[in-house]
């Protein structure tokens, strides 16, 4: 079996070309799903509604983002400086209504501020995991091991072993045991006396 990897500038693109965000998005939607799975069952509401509005304040940045590098900065578009500063300013009000709702949450008791913030770091966590996993991928080797190398490490495991020499098992003729005072004639074994012979 080929593990096909591809190489160089192509390396890139793949990885992070036109479906890197829809890929982000799936695997958050997968890993939203199983939390909350976990946190509705465990830790009970406040925890789930946490979450939830962490997670869609952390995948609502990200899509914002996205939107904004893929209409405000393409390269058939003169380079204005003054309208992206002007959108970042734009940006802060909504950014404070957000936070804010998420503060009175915490405060009232409506939702848990842990499980708020885990939902807050989960796009970042999922966009480092799948960075981390495409860096491990280009370490791993062209081949994986074949199916004859694999063979021959099960044979020579099941081959039988030759048997070990057992250690003799003599009892002390008479004098101290150093490794265990009351082995067969050691101080302890006879009332503190030494073992007659």
């Amino acid at each position: 079996m080929k593990i096909d990897r591809p190489t160089g500038k192509n390396a890139l693109e793949e990885l992070y070309g036109e479906g890197y965000f829809g890929r982000v998005y799936r695997t958050s939607l997968v890993v939203f799903a199983l939390v909350a799975m976990m946190l509705a069952g465990r830790a009970g509401l406040p925890a789930l509604i946490g979450f939830s509005y962490g997670a869609a304040v952390s995948l609502g940045s990200l899509k914002l983002v996205e939107l904004m590098v893929l209409w405000f900065l393409r390269p058939d578009l003169p380079w204005n400086r003054a309208r992206v500063s002007m959108l970042m300013v734009l940006k802060l009000p909504l950014l404070s209504v957000i936070i804010a709702a998420a503060a009175w949450m915490a405060v009232h008791g409506v939702a848990n501020v842990f499980a708020l913030v885990g939902g807050l770091a989960m796009a970042p966590t999922v966009i480092f995991l799948k960075t981390a996993g495409a860096g491990l991928l280009t370490v791993l080797p062209e081949q994986p091991a074949t199916a004859e190398w694999l063979a021959g490490i099960r044979a020579r495991a099941r081959q039988p072993q030759p048997a070990r020499p057992r250690p003799l098992s003599q009892p002390a003729k008479a004098g101290f045991v150093t490794a265990d005072p009351h082995f067969n004639g050691g101080r302890l074994a006879n009332g503190g006396l030494p073992a007659a012979d």
